[in-house]
């Protein structure tokens, strides 16, 4: 029996620190999340930017047509948590 109430008595200290942990890495995932989306903004502008017709850009990178999506990149591989 006294077993059992230091097992308790262990378990109920620790609960609050394993919520401030969960707590914790929901936010960091949350800024990860954000941070993804920033960066897939950030280079789908930058895409655009170099393969607007007509620029010196443009005609380095012919791989890129304006106005198609990147090749090669599987955009289902993105998670998006909501």
């Amino acid at each position: 029996m006294v077993g059992q109430k230091a097992s308790v008595a262990a378990s109920d200290k620790q609960a609050p620190q394993t919520y401030k942990d969960a707590e914790a890495l929901l936010k960091i995932q949350d800024e990860v999340h954000r941070l993804v989306e920033v960066n897939n903004s950030v280079t789908e502008e930058i895409h655009r930017a170099v393969t607007v017709k007509g620029t010196p850009a443009a005609s380095r990178h012919p791989q890129f047509p304006p106005g198609q999506p990147l090749s090669g990149i599987d955009q289902t591989a993105y998670l998006t948590v909501t």
